[in-house]
């Protein structure tokens, strides 16, 4: 009994590990995404205003 349960609790932990480390690379793919998306923004928006500048 003690056994199955140690083997039991090794998978288990093993699983959180793999689930742990998926959620953290997910989040960190999402906040990678928003952050090159918002800077993406920015440089457009930088842009504009340079070109809107130059015409006035």
């Amino acid at each position: 009994m003690s056994k199955e349960r140690e083997g039991f609790i090794d998978k288990y932990e093993k699983f959180n590990w793999i689930t742990m480390f998926g959620s953290l690379l997910l989040i960190g793919g999402a906040v990678g995404t928003a952050l090159a998306m918002f800077d993406a923004a920015q440089i457009a928006l930088i842009r504009y205003y340079k070109k809107k500048r130059k015409q006035n």
